[in-house]
């Protein structure tokens, strides 16, 4: 089972903890223990369902080509240009890639720690609901990359580029985006709490709804972005370009902001 799938149930087990301790403040005994019986029967088809779903598998070949070595797979890759390798849910640790063509590959449910991927092509690459822990994807190409629902911890995407890049619903806290290129990337309703924007341009990039608190910004280029309704508590600025930016959020609480560039607003 994917640790997707894991975080997933244990989601829907803190719900009907919380369902059950209403119950319990509320309601009469014969209600409690009918409702409580529904609950828990739903969730149990909830999570058969979630485990139905993510059963979804990687061709053997291509995870063989790829075991084989980086210059075997780019070959392989060359020589079939219109294929697109399936990867889904590959596991990886503390494995090395250099140069790695991984464009247009599907890695859905990709389950990835404490890795390096160095100049590596990951461009339109649907790494949907994938789980990526401490690695490090360095002056790689990540535009028009899929991290919907994704769950990057502590993930360094420094000299990245990550333009038109989907990152909606995903979790990147503590991430490091230095120096990297996040020009209309979607952000909405992302978790980006504690994370790093140094000398990132963030042109054009849709941040609403995006919780930001005690996050990093210096040096950055805001132009035009889309900060609305977005938390900022406890965050910092420093000579942040705010040039037409869209920016309505009273959520600004214990805030810092120093030498503001276009702050209009």
């Amino acid at each position: 089972m994917s640790l997707y799938i894991l975080r997933r149930m244990m989601f829907l087990l803190l719900h009907f903890k919380r369902s059950l301790r209403l119950l319990h403040s509320r309601a009469p005994f014969s209600v409690k223990y009918s409702l409580s019986i529904f609950i828990e029967n739903k969730l149990l088809l909830i999570a058969i369902a979630l485990m139905v779903t993510g059963c979804s598998k990687y061709n053997p070949e291509h995870l063989s080509i790829l075991e084989s070595g980086a210059l075997k797979w780019n070959e392989w890759r060359k020589n079939n240009p219109d294929l697109k390798p399936n990867l889904k849910g590959v596991k990886l640790y503390k494995k090395n890639f250099i140069n790695v063509d991984f464009s247009n590959t599907d890695f859905s449910s990709f389950e990835c720690a404490f890795c390096t991927f160095d100049q590596t092509n990951f461009a339109n690459t649907n790494l949907e609901k994938s789980y990526i822990q401490g690695s490090v994807f360095k002056s790689t190409n990540l535009t028009g990359t899929n991290f919907y629902r994704s769950f990057a911890y502590g993930v360094n995407f420094r000299d990245s580029n990550l333009k038109n890049a989907k990152l909606s619903r995903a979790n990147f806290e503590m991430a490091s985006f230095y120096n990297t290129d996040l020009e209309k990337a979607s952000m909405q309703n992302t978790v980006l709490v504690r994370s790093s924007f140094s000398k990132s341009n963030l042109m054009e990039t849709i941040l609403n709804k995006a919780n930001l608190e005690d996050a990093y910004f210096f040096k950055s280029d805001l132009t035009k972005a889309n900060l609305n309704d977005a938390i900022f508590d406890k965050s910092h600025f420093i000579e942040v370009n705010f040039k037409d930016a869209s920016l309505k959020s009273e959520s600004f609480k214990d805030a810092s902001i120093k030498h503001p560039l276009n702050l209009t607003q």
